[in-house]
């Protein structure tokens, strides 16, 4: 929690050097803890870690990790912390951290939603080519796993270009999927 700390302070004083620090860290980990960390960054600032975000969005099991992750923690009991007495001085510690960090804004979102954000911006192109390209690589639809289909579901919801205007009854225009 301490480096998901320092990180996103850092997109407050440096936005310029926070994607290139992200692309450091998965280029030299092998820890899923710190690419969890790095998609946390990436879910909470999508325009200033546009690389680090498109080379998350080739793993697909960053993906489909990170939306099991926002389903996890939107039942999370995190505000029942500190109902049980705790002993330990470092447990409380844990338990204070962990419930600040479950509290940040971009806990509510995940990488599908960073993705679909950093299509709005310079990155959309590079965005949908890795779509295509991952599209291409699917196995036929009749030799999918359930594994496959969640992959491609995941694929079509991050792509805007399946989504399109609508005007709504009050006149208000909003995204429906196709």
């Amino acid at each position: 929690m301490g480096l998901e700390h320092w990180l996103l302070e850092q997109a407050e004083l440096d936005p310029d050097a926070v994607d290139k620090i992200l692309l450091r860290i998965l280029s030299r980990s092998d820890s899923v803890t710190l690419t969890a960390v790095v998609a946390s960054v990436c879910t909470a600032y999508p325009r200033i870690a546009g690389e680090a975000l498109l080379v998350l969005l080739r793993s697909r099991d960053a993906i489909l990790l990170d939306r099991v992750r926002l389903v996890h923690e939107s039942h999370r009991p995190s505000n029942l912390a500190g109902m049980l007495p705790q002993f330990n001085a470092f447990n409380k510690i844990y338990e204070s951290e962990r419930k600040q960090s479950d509290e940040r804004p971009h806990r509510k979102y995940d990488l599908e939603g960073a993705i679909i954000n950093l299509q709005l911006g310079p990155h959309r192109t590079q965005v949908h080519n890795t779509l295509d390209e991952l599209r291409n690589q699917l196995t036929p639809h009749e030799q999918q796993s359930e594994e496959d289909r969640a992959w491609r579901l995941a694929l079509h919801r991050m792509d805007l270009r399946e989504y399109s205007p609508v005007g709504g009854d009050d006149g208000d225009k909003g995204m429906e999927g196709q």
